[in-house]
């Protein structure tokens, strides 16, 4: 992978971060764009800004702009709102989903999953409930193939009879 094709990933792979509420991916977005304050040949040597990057940009000043210039952090998504994961760290994400699906199979009230499932992965449950919210299938996925084959149907039953959120 070309470094532009590495640096294209990082900036779409870090917009949808910074839109599901992490202030670092969103902070870390304005802070590669704004190298070119500094040095305007900053990117030439991987083929320009990322197109990604110069969308996410443009997009946050226009809405900025339409609101009269208030409250730039919204816009740019650097304000996290409460409960929103710190990150989309898979490493926290899938086990968190995986022991929310695998108590609501053990018939867990919701309360009671969300609990766990925070507990498990270092969360809080604020966090977890808004992780189920964003509906993942990408994560849901992910934590499906976590779990062992013998059980795998039985939490994919239970959890379309009591979806999360």
């Amino acid at each position: 992978m070309t470094g532009a094709e590495q640096l294209a990933l990082w900036c779409e792979q870090s917009i949808v971060q910074a839109r599901a509420g992490d202030r670092e991916a969103a902070d870390g977005l304005l802070n590669t764009f704004a190298q070119l304050a500094e040095d305007e040949h900053a990117f030439d040597a991987v083929g320009g800004v990322p197109k990604a990057l110069l969308l996410y940009i443009a997009t946050g000043i226009a809405d900025w702009r339409k609101r009269g210039y208030k409250d730039a952090e919204h816009w740019f998504h650097v304000n996290r709102p409460p409960h929103a994961p710190h990150s989309l760290d898979p490493s926290r994400t899938v086990p968190a989903m995986r022991a929310y699906m695998l108590l609501r199979a053990r018939r867990a009230k919701v309360g009671v999953a969300l609990a766990g499932a925070a507990k498990h992965a270092g969360m809080t449950e604020g966090q977890v409930e808004a992780l189920l919210a964003r509906r993942d299938e990408v994560l849901r996925a992910a934590a499906l193939a976590a779990i062992s084959k013998r059980l795998r149907k039985r939490v994919e039953h239970a959890n379309k009879r009591k979806s999360p959120g």
